[in-house]
């Protein structure tokens, strides 16, 4: 499964890809593993994994997306990062817009929700550009929803 945006290739990360990403990263490697406890043998495994967004120029990866998983009122809480020397050039609201867009065209999604720091004024600025809308404080975090 490939998404394609005008810039970016977006990729679920299956297990083998996830193993790599654990053995490179020792600061995050607990985060993929649990990654992969979520999303093994489970039906809409790309809904409980790692994302991944490369350029389609050379395939570096600029940003990752965490989908938490769907609740049963049918919404998924999404995560992003971009890598700080790709930041500022909106790979990651390019990104979170593949990702939604394609999630609702399969139907499984009802919405979405996000949580940003209070005080990441970028973060934000992708979830504006994608259509959420701030909704409340949520342990110490704000939380957004579309």
């Amino acid at each position: 499964m490939k998404i394609e945006t005008e810039r970016l290739f977006i990729c679920p990360c299956d297990e083998k890809k996830l193993r790599r990403m654990a053995d490179i990263s020792a600061e995050n490697k607990e985060i993929y593993l649990d990654a992969i406890a979520m999303s093994t043998g489970r039906e809409l495994w790309e809904l409980f994994t790692f994302w991944t967004a490369e350029l389609k120029t050379d395939h570096t990866i600029v940003t990752e997306l965490r989908l938490k998983g769907l609740y049963p009122n049918g919404e998924l809480e999404i995560g992003y990062l971009t890598y700080e020397k790709h930041r500022g050039q909106g790979y990651a609201s390019e990104a979170v817009a593949g990702v939604c867009s394609y999630l609702e065209s399969i139907g499984k999604v009802k919405c979405f929700s996000a949580l940003t720091k209070v005080d990441n004024v970028a973060s934000q600025s992708v979830l504006v550009k994608n259509g959420f809308k701030y909704e409340k404080d949520m342990f110490g975090y704000m939380y957004w929803k579309r």
